[in-house]
């Protein structure tokens, strides 16, 4: 499936300043390819490619390994212009022949990620429940690396470790509430997940694979997530330049108070549980649990929100979260999840709170604490 980037009111303009800079792939340079960038000396290459949607593809057999696998030539655009390069699946045709011979990977699966006619094209893929599977999952991995980078020095494969369970698959013309319903599920667990490349196991700490875990849990309130965690869990996830804190500000616009028992996300987001927590700790009356709850603000005015409020119909197949304010609903602004921008808090509830990344603290207070932007 490609991918364009669509400038309506600029497509005129577009098709004339552009060009074309593609090239035409023989079966000579299919040949010169395997050798150069596969490093095969011993191989067979159809002579004709076949289609596979706009692109072609021919089939290569390593005679050796017996197995074959295909290099495409892959047709991609940009807005400047279309051009063509040749990748190939060697890696996971390697991996799908000699899977059963690895020890120990019996919590990896592969995933279908585009099923063009007559290529399938997979990710691995590993479920985790806490941060011990998350250990198992990642020594797997490295067990298949280590295994396949034996037999091909330029082995790699792109991973995905999931969070209780892997993704729902989405009809894009299927109905739009089944559809939707499975984009917020896949949504609701998507934060905890970690991608990454096999090489990247032995580049990167491993601390990365963990990290989006820690901060799902914080960020939602997860109990079992949170007592999963040790205090160097809790200082890699609070040190970290990507972890968004929470600070309550006094009316001098000076820190008061660092929250380090619930955090934010980018775009100065705030769970609903989040949202709960901040309230009931500045005073406010807050009523029920942390999925649904009423409170007041200083103005006598009525707010009602709950994790179940997902079906305001805004217009025909486009449904939104909503809470209640004086018994009538509003709309959140997004479709698919359910929290709150900092600022939308502070204008319903008079408070001062500011969600601010660690790697950019000091964009915003200066050395005493005191609010710079």
């Amino acid at each position: 499936m490609k991918k364009y980037i669509k400038l309506v009111l600029m497509v005129p303009i577009i098709f004339v300043m552009t060009g074309c800079f593609t090239k035409e792939y023989k079966r000579s340079d299919i040949i010169d390819y395997v050798k150069k960038e596969i490093g095969l000396k011993k191989f067979d290459v159809s002579m004709q490619p076949f289609k596979v949607d706009e692109d072609e593809a021919w089939v290569v057999t390593d005679k050796v390994n017996d197995f074959s696998f295909h290099v495409t030539n892959n047709y991609y655009y940009t807005m400047e212009h279309s051009s063509n390069r040749l990748t190939d699946d060697y890696s996971l045709n390697l991996y799908l022949k000699y899977k059963n011979n690895i020890k120990g990977i019996n919590n990896i699966n592969e995933l279908d990620i585009e099923n063009d006619e007559g290529i399938d094209k997979k990710n691995l893929t590993c479920v985790f429940n806490n941060k011990s599977d998350i250990d198992k999952c990642i020594d797997s991995m490295k067990s298949i690396y280590s295994y396949l980078n034996k037999i091909y020095d330029k082995f790699d494969m792109e991973f995905i470790l999931y969070y209780t369970k892997e993704l729902n698959a989405i009809d894009k013309d299927g109905d739009y509430k089944e559809t939707l319903k499975k984009r917020r599920e896949n949504i609701k667990y998507s934060g905890a997940n970690s991608v990454g490349l096999l090489t990247n196991l032995y580049k990167k700490d491993d601390s990365y694979y963990y990290r989006n875990y820690f901060e799902f849990g914080y960020f939602n309130q997860i109990p079992s997530i949170m007592n999963d965690m040790n205090e160097q869990d809790k200082e890699l996830l609070f040190n970290s330049d990507d972890t968004h804190l929470i600070y309550l500000l006094d009316s001098s616009n000076k820190i008061e108070k660092k929250y380090e028992n619930v955090i934010g996300l980018s775009g100065y987001r705030v769970s609903l549980h989040g949202m709960y927590i901040l309230l009931k700790d500045n005073g406010f009356n807050v009523v029920g649990t942390p999925d649904h709850f009423t409170v007041y603000n200083k103005q006598g005015d009525k707010y009602e929100f709950s994790m179940e409020f997902d079906d305001y119909v805004f217009r025909e197949d486009f449904i939104n979260y909503y809470y209640i304010k004086n018994n009538e609903k509003i709309r959140t602004t997004d479709e698919d999840t359910y929290y709150f921008g900092i600022y939308d808090i502070n204008k319903f509830f008079g408070t001062n709170f500011k969600v601010v990344s660690n790697k950019f603290y000091s964009h915003h207070f200066d050395e005493e604490g005191n609010y710079i932007d």
